[in-house]
């Protein structure tokens, strides 16, 4: 059952997500436990941009910072938080978990603390749950963790029966709640402003850094807590690749500037992303261009309930192919916490969508000799079909 209540509103007018639907949250991660047949579950998370602080946010609005957590949940009652020693006060402020404990394994060995309630895991879960050799346990945010934090980890589990259980929570996320879909909506008005001035600001000499440094600017002044992943902007040759960031390249006369904004508001992403053409482009590459946006309609006129993704994302791909293009990779994912998280849907992926499922849908076309291309946009599932979590133009020209 997902929480229908309503968003909060901060003292800047701004939608946040109230506190009563993390225990709402708690209750749904317990059912998924009895499920699953889990007695005990560790979510990971750390500072680490892309990944790392999904499974903390999402959980208990804590944004991780500097020192990881584990998070930690038996089939009833509260979950306890296990973090560093710097991190103790800043997490009872701002969690939504009332118990937090000092993690031996993540006190730095070579600082000198006054610490009290220093405990080792074995400890710290024993607070929630008396374990034994038939204790099942799920771990997620383990592809995430550092050699020590796991090393520490299976030292607890010793001879007990272990499951990566990092699809199953993330699934959990799959879906929004109302308030998440109002934080969502502000986090890509955050983005559409913030692209809009990298527009206005692209230019022949100026270098994809000045594009950045505006991008990072009005991200921050409207209210955003971080960056989804760092702003990709890529002109020229830096436009062809799949993964870029800002350089000192000077943008040139009929380059291509591959300007992907992905913010983060509230713990939630919302990204749009366009090719800007500066100056002229040949019938090849408007053939090119216009094969994408063709391929974005087909996904978004595809995205309604019930839909399997394989299918929404099959309906690009399949325009694509029939213009000689192919995707340089899968093309439709849920957003939400991470930027791209389960599902990744592609061909032969299992799943349907749902009401309030929200979905970025990506054309990517990259890695080709001539460059490459990509339009990123947001939707929501709807009760009859999808909602554009915002409004960009498509063909920009300067």
């Amino acid at each position: 059952m997902i929480a229908e209540g309503r968003c909060r509103i901060n003292n800047h007018n701004q939608p946040t997500i109230p506190r009563e639907e993390y225990a709402q949250r708690w209750k749904r991660v317990q059912n998924m436990m009895r499920d699953n047949d889990l007695d005990l579950l560790i979510a990971y998370s750390n500072d680490r941009e892309v990944f790392g602080p999904a499974h903390a946010r999402w959980l208990c609005d804590f944004p991780v910072h500097l020192e990881p957590v584990c998070l930690i949940f038996a089939q009833t009652g509260k979950p306890i938080m296990a973090t560093g020693p710097e991190s103790t006060h800043f997490a009872l402020n701002r969690s939504a978990i009332e118990s937090i404990y000092i993690l031996k394994e993540f006190v730095h060995p070579e600082e000198v603390y006054s610490l009290e309630n220093v405990l080792d895991l074995g400890a710290v879960v024993a607070k929630v749950i008396s374990v034994g050799k038939s204790t099942r346990v799920g771990i997620a945010g383990r592809h995430i963790m550092d050699v020590g934090t796991w090393e520490a980890v299976r030292n607890f589990l010793g001879t007990m029966e272990w499951v990566d259980a990092e699809d199953d929570l993330t699934l959990l996320r799959m879906v929004k709640s109302n308030a998440e879909v109002e934080v969502m909506r502000y986090g890509y008005s955050i983005a559409r402003k913030a692209f809009d001035a990298a527009v206005n600001v692209i230019e022949p000499g100026r270098t994809e850094m000045d594009v950045s440094a505006v991008v990072k600017s009005v991200m921050f002044t409207e209210g955003a807590d971080g960056f989804g992943i760092e702003p990709m902007i890529g002109a020229g040759p830096n436009a062809a690749s799949v993964l870029c960031r800002a350089s000192r390249r000077i943008i040139e006369m009929n380059d291509i500037v591959r300007l992907t904004i992905i913010t983060r508001y509230e713990g939630y992403c919302a990204t749009i992303g366009r090719p800007v053409f500066v100056g002229n482009l040949d019938s090849a590459m408007k053939e090119r261009f216009d094969a994408l946006c063709e391929a974005r309609a087909a996904c978004i006129d595809a995205a309604k309930p019930g839909v399997p993704g394989a299918e929404i994302e099959g309906a690009g791909r399949n325009v694509l192919e029939l213009a000689s293009h192919r995707y340089t990779y899968s093309g439709v994912h849920s957003i939400g916490c991470q930027e791209f998280e389960t599902p990744i849907f592609g061909p032969g992926v299992d799943g349907t969508v749902a009401k309030n499922t929200m979905l970025s849908i990506e054309i990517p076309l990259f890695n080709r000799p001539w460059g490459g291309l990509h339009l990123e946009d947001g939707i929501r599932i709807t009760e009859t079909g999808a909602e554009l979590m915002h409004e960009t133009q498509l063909f920009i020209q300067k």
